[in-house]
């Protein structure tokens, strides 16, 4: 998500918060393993905001190995709205407050039981033309942007499995930005599924920990005016299976007012049924770069006396 909208003229709601996100290693893996034979989330965690932001901020190699092969989908939209319209031939030396927005949508198919042998695809694209397309086989990497063409290079870094996490966070990115409003109530509740409402609070209510860094404190001025949604999940693994979230609000200070809707889906699929994923047929190596360092030394070696 964070990729794909730093590129346009307005980072979506969920980019800022993936960006607002505590990625240290405490944070990441606080809650990645429960005790044997106990649930991730109680029924009390399920009505504790901040416990369920922790099950959703998890890993996605947390998430995989308890789910096993499976497709994720998301849609979202983010609009910010200025009331009144700013005039035609605006004052000088006067902020100017332009209507914004962007649609981002994203769809991940982990298509392996072996978590040893990665193979996966992952699509993600904006109504603002930019996208990203990555597959994985094994330990090679296929990437391809809008309007490029396909390269293909060894793995030699985590940096997709950054972009999984990614994916499988926006769930809980989506629950960070409305989390000062939210409340939760148990719609419906079992040991492997349980669904949960979601609605405005009626007094605002701490954010979530960690999403409070310099890149977000517009968010702090952010006062919702209607909330509404559910999330089903598994509290025996705390994997979420569905979401969707709208809301409304304005910005204290400014005459801007927004919209944000989320909803996104996470189905396990069939082991006996998995989709093919082959590699891109006009995929082309990654040309070599000549690293300055490395040249530096090899030039300094031929200049060494023998």
């Amino acid at each position: 998500m964070r990729a794909l909208a730093r590129n346009g003229a307005l980072a979506s709601f969920l980019v800022v918060a993936a960006c607002a996100r505590d990625t240290s290693s405490e944070a990441t893996t606080a809650t990645a393993e429960a005790e044997p034979g106990s649930p991730v989330l109680d029924e009390d965690d399920l009505l504790d905001v901040a416990a369920l932001g922790r099950a959703l901020r998890r890993p996605h190699a947390v998430t995989r190995r308890a789910l096993g092969p499976h497709r994720l989908r998301y849609q979202a939209r983010y609009e910010t709205t200025p009331t009144p319209p700013p005039p035609s031939t605006p004052a000088l030396d006067t902020p100017v407050h332009l209507a914004r927005s962007i649609q981002d949508e994203l769809e991940l198919v982990w298509a392996t039981v072996d978590p040893a042998t990665p193979r996966f695809t992952l699509d993600q694209r904006n109504d603002a033309g930019r996208g990203r397309h990555v597959v994985r086989i094994g330990e090679t990497l296929y990437t391809h942007l809008e309007h490029r063409p396909w390269i293909t290079f060894p793995v030699e870094s985590e940096l997709d499995e950054l972009w999984l996490d990614d994916a499988y966070r926006s769930a809980y990115d989506a629950l960070a930005f409305v989390a000062p409003a939210l409340q939760l109530a148990l719609r419906s509740g079992g040991d492997t599924d349980a669904v949960l409402e979601l609605s405005l609070a009626s007094e605002r209510r701490e954010p979530l920990e960690g999403t409070r860094p310099p890149t977000a404190t517009w968010r702090e001025h952010v006062v919702f005016t209607a909330l509404r949604g559910e999330l089903a999940l598994d509290p025996r693994t705390g994997t979420w299976r569905s979401i969707r979230v709208d809301a409304t609000y304005h910005i204290d200070g400014t005459p801007m007012s927004g919209s944000f809707s989320f909803s996104g889906t996470l189905e396990p699929l069939a082991s006996e049924a998995l989709p093919p994923i082959e590699p891109p047929a006009d995929a082309r190596p990654l040309a070599d770069r000549r690293r300055l360092e490395a040249e530096k030394r090899r030039l300094l070696a031929d200049l060494a006396p023998t």
